[in-house]
């Protein structure tokens, strides 16, 4: 997972690392020296706070519920002299002394005499007297009256005797006897008392000069507490911060502007794309449609991966419930039910949930995308990623049938065999167009702040770093160059698009679809767009809707147009989308 280290103090205001929810703080210290600076930020001087903890060694990222894109606070504790010199420097100053008026020290006895001494005394008995004569409390419960009162009385028993055995509550101002509380009292306390209604419990509460108890916490008796093992980096159950909008769902193929070979750094950065959409589950898709995409990952022992064709197993059969487990052994049989069904219905068989089945023609099976993660590396190295998960192209379902497996529970085994015109990516033609299309590792979108850093760095390089930067920039078809000269409503929104950095077509088609070309209503990309007077593109089911609720006005920015307004779609609009995204409008 990413997390930003803030510092008030330093010029870079934030910097992304990347850690793990089991890292200790220790080690997160070492990570932040590396990235300010050793002389700057060594880990002894590093106080780092976050949710308003200070976060001490020891402990994990997990027991503060640091989580995926948090921001921990970083402040440089001072430096302490201990010289000889400084404790005499500390010592030496001056405390400045209150001015007193200074009085004539010539005074003559004839004034000494006449000094007005017995005014001050009288004023002073008189307060006496005032503070002896103070009205006395009246009570407005019981008047004062020789009864039992719990308001001006003990109130517990009410009484309102023995004053030397009664104490008072210092936040409710009421009386209490020694021998009426439980625990019952002897003497008065030296300190602040209070009674059992106004007490503050100290459960959880860090006192002055405490530390934070970490040890008895909720979170340290959760599993994750102990666990040394990783598990993604903290980032399976993290929620998405896009969505794929350009397919739909259930959409079969392989996904415009993702090509083969890329790469996304966690499972979650995959779903955004739409490639996978499951942050977790390893087979996507519904029993009554088909699966649309598969993740290998080598979870069962049975698995064997050839590159252009391999044997994959079915989900189920182990007990994940009991303990709130992420991996457990099989200890039941699989059934053809859920996603193990919706992968046989991609084979072009019938189904069949008892004996399994075989294709008639295994190219006209449905198309599935299929990703490898790293995790294939502990069995099948050769073809796996080194890194992160990866889109390998289309493969197509052959057969499936059950089986006993090593475990001694039925599991259904399924052979996949690709069919997809790119190259796939552990071949030399695949590496060489993966270099030719510029394909980076996608690592998830940064904050402003982070972005803005980018820019400055690459400035500071000079014109060199520019010069490259602009030469990789992606170059867009003489098709659609003609589609967007014929869409001559929407100018201003092409304008800014071509004007945009992209290096890619995937680049190109998230600046489409999330920015210039977004409708305001459903904040999805249009369909069947209607381009306003104002230059605004709005859908038509979106705008019909906007309509009859607000009147003849854009929902972008409130511009009236004419009650002729014909809501006819932009042809031209629709053909440079298609261009674009080939999957657009169909």
């Amino acid at each position: 997972m990413f997390i930003f280290i803030s510092a008030p103090n330093d010029k870079s205001e934030k910097i992304k690392i990347t850690c793990s929810p089991t890292d200790d703080i220790k080690e997160l210290r070492d990570i932040i020296s590396k990235e300010f600076g050793c002389k700057e930020y060594p880990p002894e001087r590093q106080r780092l706070l976050f949710g308003g903890k200070q976060l001490e060694n020891g402990h994990t990222l997990f027991h503060y519920n640091i989580k995926h894109n948090s921001v921990v606070l970083l402040i440089r504790k001072q430096k302490i002299e201990t010289s000889g010199e400084t404790e005499s420097a500390v010592l030496s100053v001056d405390i400045p002394v209150k001015a007193e008026k200074k009085v004539n020290s010539q005074v003559s006895e004839h004034e000494i005499s006449n000094y007005p001494i017995e005014t001050k005394s009288t004023s002073v008995m008189d307060d006496l007297n005032n503070f002896e004569q103070e009205e006395e409390y009246f009570c407005t419960l019981c008047e004062n009256k020789k009864k039992k009162c719990k308001h001006c009385g003990c109130n517990i028993c009410g009484g309102k005797d023995d004053d030397e055995h009664t104490i008072v509550c210092d936040e409710c101002q009421y009386y209490f006897h020694f021998y009426c509380l439980s625990p019952q009292i002897t003497e008065l306390p030296n300190e602040e008392w209070y009674c059992q209604d106004c007490k503050h419990k100290n459960v959880g509460v860090v006192l002055a000069g405490q530390s934070l108890d970490l040890e008895n916490s909720k979170k340290s008796k959760m599993p994750s507490a102990t666990q040394k093992k990783k598990w993604g980096g903290g980032m399976a159950c993290v929620g998405l911060s896009k969505k794929c909008e350009i397919v739909e769902p259930d959409y079969f193929g392989p996904i415009p502007g993702v090509p083969v070979g890329s790469l996304w750094k966690y499972r979650i950065f995959c779903s955004e794309s739409g490639v996978h959409r499951p942050p977790v589950a390893g087979i996507a898709g519904k029993a009554s449609i088909g699966s649309v995409s598969i993740v290998l990952s080598g979870g069962y022992p049975e698995d064997t991966d050839n590159g252009d064709e391999f044997y994959y197993t079915g989900s189920g059969g182990r007990d994940l419930k009991t303990g709130n487990k992420r991996v457990a052994v099989q200890s039941f049989d699989q059934e053809l039910t859920k996603t193990n069904e919706a992968l046989a219905r991609t084979c072009d068989a019938e189904v069949n949930a008892k004996k399994g089945a075989e294709a008639r023609n295994w190219k006209n099976s449905m198309p599935v995308r299929v990703c490898r993660s790293s995790k294939l590396m502990k069995h099948n190295p050769k073809y796996a990623p080194e890194e992160g998960i990866r889109y390998d192209g289309i493969y197509k379902l052959v057969k499936y049938w059950p089986e006993r497996g090593a475990s001694g529970f039925k599991v259904w085994r399924y052979l996949m065999r690709r069919d997809d015109p790119e190259p796939a990516p552990w071949t030399s033609e695949g590496k060489k167009r993966i270099k030719e299309l510029g394909i980076k590792m996608i690592v998830g979108d940064d904050d402003e702040v982070s972005k803005k850093r980018t820019l400055d760095s690459d400035d500071d390089k000079g014109v060199k770093s520019k010069k490259a930067k602009k030469d990789n920039k992606y170059k867009i078809s003489a098709n659609l160059k003609k589609f967007i000269e014929d869409d001559k409503d929407n100018q201003r929104a092409w304008t800014t698009v071509l004007e945009s950095k992209f290096e890619n077509h995937t680049e190109l088609i998230e600046i489409i679809s999330e920015r210039e070309f977004k409708c305001p209503v459903c904040f999805g990309l249009v369909v069947q767009p209607i381009t306003t007077n104002c230059t605004h593109n709005v859908c038509l089911e979106c705008l019909t809707r906007s309509i009859s609720i607000m009147g003849h006005k854009c929902p972008e920015c409130r511009t009236e147009f004419p009650t002729n307004f014909r809501l006819k779609p932009n042809q031209k609009l629709i053909k440079a989308l298609h261009e674009v995204i080939p999957t657009y409008d169909l």
